[in-house]
């Protein structure tokens, strides 16, 4: 009986053995000729009914490799190792054989195949070719009629948020090209969401070099991620497109079209978007934001260069999904023209884009504020705000892309934009502070504006490497100009009360202005830079340049007289300024560079003498005239881990920010009388160190 006992538990024991062990199948990459075991070679499983991707993985470093596919089928086994042909076999996993052992796999070089035995179509779903990570898009199933972003969420290693941003290998993907080209380059959304997944042919993910990398050969270790659409031969030619409408019972809609017109290397597309349920489809990253305000801040690169960037209040139509991520759900109306085209053997090359918006906004905003005064006694202070506000505005924008390739060794490349925008606004809001029981101010405000904004910039750059590698000259010179001007109206009835009385009323202040402003900015920079290779390993780096940054602001008030019910012609000076800020810089810096395998270490600075300049033209004063000397230091280290998506980076910089014209100019802000604020013409600038420390590791077969 203890016999029988034991040998029922013995067959128990091997039957759960085997259960555990589940399917697999197991063998080993090796080099026939050479008599070599092949390490990080890619071993990849599809089912043979439809070719769809089951798991994957990578030889080992004595070329041993398993698979574990998750039920018994027939299956399409594929080896493939740089520089060798494609094995590919059919495998059978049944319940009767959970493991498959393969043996060796005889791996043979492209160069010693017979002319008949040379593989014609390769079929693998993911290759990885350097730092270049391709995925076959039809080896991903997905839903007919999908888009590009159902397709990326199906790629190992890649991920779309909410938002529509892309994470590719654990980056934030910088830009999304279209056969290697810009293609709606303010608003990737627009080919996520509307080009279909069934025109894509094969999907690269890769770190893009800077233009001076690819152009000099001399890695500057700058990387932008960046995913690369290759398009099917016969969505090359011949039009297609998507259409998708909706609607419903509570007078909601959001309809969007895109038509697609290809042959060869000429692309035109069209698209359109209607809705009120926030879908807008502009302008990621896109710093053009709807409305007309003029805020505007100059900032010093780490290389001692001055940058302008302009912001302003209106409404921002900027997203990566094409939503609006602002208050309330805008009604919108969004249309687009892409154009691109390549002449004289790909020398000349032209990429634009057009487009156009209109905006309606309705918001109704409540806002209570609690503010401790301190312990013990100190109390509590109050702020309740309630505000209706609508917006309607247009944008129009144009920009190109120019790229001529005058010989071998040189090469022009012109891009350019140029903005229109207008918009209303009007605002209705009722303040008021209180401090624990007793009112101090209460304040009931309108006011209303009519901005319009314009903008035109451009940049041209020359490139020219000799016969010595590493020999370059680069010559920059860009443009930019912003003007915008409006008029409004802003009304208040302001009551102060008594500290000593609940709702006594101690006086009274009533404001009706009409607001006027007016700005222009233009800044001119022209870089040249000059690297030299010191030996094969070690570059410098030459740079100077000069720019001058002009800023205009009038913003004008006037009183409403009571008797006429006019506004007078006369200023009201306390509210009221003309103002300039005139920026000079010269800016000399060196940099050296070594290079070697996956080293990229670099070290350096540059001097920048600056001359501020400002100009009071309402008081006729010239006042606060200054002059800075800075030294920008920099170091970097980059070490990227051949054959492998892993580096490692250290950057140091140091730069200064230099006050806006907006934070300068001496003019008191009674738009909200309860908190008027005004310029400080004697700011100074500030300096800072930036450090950043970054590592970044990612394995494409196993997705972490």
């Amino acid at each position: 009986m203890k016999r029988l006992i034991t040998s029922i538990l013995l067959v128990l024991h091997c039957c759960n053995n085997v259960s555990a062990q589940g399917f697999s199948i197991k063998g080993m990459l090796g080099d026939t000729l050479n008599a070599n075991k092949l390490q990080n070679g890619s071993v990849v499983l599809m089912r043979a009914a439809d070719s769809v991707l089951v798991t994957f993985t990578r030889s080992k470093t004595d070329g041993s490799f398993v698979l574990k596919p998750t039920k018994p089928d027939i299956y399409l086994f594929m080896a493939s190792f740089p520089g060798f042909a494609d094995y590919v076999d059919i495998v059978t996993v049944s319940k009767e054989k959970p493991v498959v052992e393969m043996g060796t796999i005889p791996m043979v070089t492209k160069s010693h195949l017979l002319a008949e035995f040379v593989l014609k179509q390769q079929i693998g779903s993911i290759k990885i070719k350097g730092d270049t990570t391709e995925y076959l898009a039809d080896s991903f199933k997905v839903r007919d009629n999908a888009t590009v972003e159902e397709l990326l969420k199906k790629l190992p290693g890649i991920q779309v948020n909410k938002n529509g941003e892309v994470v590719a290998q654990g980056e934030t993907v910088q830009k999304i090209l279209v056969d290697g080209e810009e293609f709606f380059s303010d608003d990737p959304a627009v080919v996520t969401k509307n080009l279909q997944a069934k025109a894509v042919d094969k999907v690269q993910v890769f770190d893009k070099k800077s233009d001076q990398s690819i152009f000099t050969g001399v890695d500057d270790g700058t990387r932008e991620k960046t995913i690369n659409l290759q398009l099917k031969d016969n969505m090359k030619s011949g039009y297609f497109g998507k259409v998708v409408a909706g609607g419903g019972t509570d007078e909601f809609f959001e309809n969007q079209a895109m038509l697609n017109a290809f042959k060869g290397k000429r692309k035109l597309s069209v698209f359109g978007i209607a809705s009120n349920t926030g879908k807008v489809g502009l302008g990621w990253k896109d710093k053009d934001k709807f409305g007309g305000g003029d805020g505007s801040e100059v900032q010093m690169s780490d290389d001692g260069f001055m940058m302008t960037t302009y912001t302003d209040d209106g409404s921002d139509l900027q997203s990566w999904s094409g939503n609006y991520n602002g208050q309330g759900l805008p009604t919108a109306w969004t249309g687009g023209l892409h154009y691109s085209n390549k002449w004289l053997n790909d020398k000349l090359h032209l990429s634009s884009n057009y487009r156009l918006a209109q905006q309606n906004l309705e918001t109704t905003n409540n806002t209570l504020t609690e503010t401790s005064l301190g312990i013990g006694d100190g109390g509590k202070q109050y702020s309740t705000q309630k505000s209706n506000t609508f917006n309607s505005g247009q944008r129009q924008r144009g920009d190109f892309i120019l790229e001529y390739k005058i010989d071998s060794t040189s090469e022009l490349k012109m891009t350019g934009n140029i903005g229109y925008s207008n918009s209303q606004s009007y605002t209705q809001s009722d303040n008021a502070t209180s401090r624990d029981t007793f009112k101090l101010n209460s304040n009931a405000r309108e006011s209303t504006n009519d901005a319009t904004a314009k903008s035109a910039n451009a940049t041209l750059v020359w490139k020219k490497k000799f016969a010595k590698k590493g020999r370059t000259i680069f010559w920059n010179v860009d443009e930019k100009y912003q003007e915008s001007y409006g008029t409004g109206i802003n009304i208040s009835d302001i009551n102060y009360y008594n500290p000593l009385s609940v709702s006594l009323v101690d006086s009274v202040k009533k404001i009706d202005q009409r607001k006027e402003t007016n700005s222009q900015r233009l800044s001119l920079t022209s870089k040249l830079s000059y690297t030299e290779p010191l030996s094969k390993k070690l570059f410098l780096e030459l740079e100077y340049g000069a720019s001058v940054n002009n800023s205009s602001s009038d913003k004008l008030t006037k009183d409403k007289d009571t008797s006429t019910q006019e506004y007078n012609t006369n200023l009201n000076n306390k509210y009221s300024s003309k103002y300039d800020f005139n920026v000079l810089t010269n800016t000399g810096g060196a940099n050296l560079r070594y290079v070697y395998k996956a080293y990229n270490i670099s070290f350096g600075g540059a001097m920048s003498n600056t001359q501020f300049y400002q100009n009071d033209r309402l008081l006729h004063v010239n006042t606060n005239n200054r002059n800075y000397t800075n030294f920008f230091p920099k170091a970097a280290f980059n070490y990227r881990v051949p054959g492998r998506q892993q580096n490692i980076r250290i950057n140091y910089s140091g730069s200064t920010q230099q006050p806006s014209i907006e934070q300068i100019q001496p003019l008191q802000q009674n738009t909200d009388p309860l908190n008027i604020s005004i310029g400080n013409p004697s700011l100074k600038q500030e300096f800072d160190h930036n450090i950043n420390l970054g590592y970044n590791s990612f394995k494409v077969l196993t997705g972490s």
